[in-house]
């Protein structure tokens, strides 16, 4: 089957907005009269959603929240998350995504976006980085009851990418997700996804171990070897035996 559709995670893949991330845990703590303790944000919220993350920062300090406490919360961190990028001369988008973005446009391979994030601040990057237009379908931790390493957020895109293209064969084996965290990589793992991690949150090393591939930028990736290895007609053992790094342009 060919390449149906590409699912980019958004934090840490499009954007690299990690320094930003970190700077709202510990004010969101500390207006709860809650002690920050370093690592906080990668202990509790690295590639998870901003729900899912933000109860775990509370339960690791025994603080239990309630539905209503806790949106209030994501709403409050979504808010200042945008405000921080507002307040940027300009997008930290990751280098090589818009022109790997733009051979997927020219080459007419539906795009979709899966992330934890709150859509408020997945929509301010997109229509300010002029790239609303490019993602058929966005899923944000908005839409999701459980976040990675759960797969839903993923059978969700699927589902929806099904619907807007108008062709209901569409399924896990025929997307390609990019992902730069291993919470990410098991989602879209688990839910039957092939997967190129970019090494923009772990090592190359370390993506090699857990994704299908892995390169260290994400223009690395060679899109004719990506359309001939899902045409191909023996992708299982490709996808077993072949070389890692074997999709990008200069393997």
């Amino acid at each position: 089957m060919p390449l149906k559709a590409v699912i980019f995670d958004f934090s840490g893949t499009i954007i690299n907005d990690e320094s930003i991330q970190i700077s709202l845990t510990d004010p969101l703590l500390l207006a709860e009269n809650l002690r920050p303790t370093p690592g906080d944000f990668l202990q509790c919220c690295a590639g998870r959603s901003d729900a899912d993350g933000i109860r775990s920062l509370f339960e690791i300090r025994g603080r239990m929240l309630t539905p209503e406490a806790l949106k209030i919360l994501v709403d409050q961190r979504s808010q200042a998350y945008c405000n921080a990028l507002s307040q940027l001369p300009r997008l930290p988008i990751y280098p090589g995504v818009e022109d790997w973005i733009y051979r997927l446009r020219v080459a007419k391979i539906p795009m979709a976006i899966v992330t934890g994030t709150s859509r408020a601040g997945v929509e301010l990057v997109l229509r300010q980085g002029k790239l609303k237009d490019v993602f058929s379908v966005v899923v944000t931790g908005d839409d999701i009851e459980r976040g990675k390493p759960d797969p839903q957020c993923y059978q969700q895109a699927i589902t929806q990418l099904q619907q807007i293209t108008e062709d209901p064969t569409l399924g896990p084996g025929d997307c390609l997700a990019i992902e730069d965290r291993y919470t990410g990589i098991a989602a879209a793992k688990a839910a039957g996804l092939s997967v190129v991690g970019v090494a923009n949150s772990h090592p190359y090393q370390m993506m090699q171990r857990h994704a299908n591939w892995a390169v260290d930028y994400l223009n690395q990736l060679n899109l004719d070897r990506l359309l001939q290895f899902f045409a191909g007609t023996e992708k299982e053992f490709i996808r077993r035996e072949a070389s890692l790094n074997s999709l990008s342009s200069g393997g």
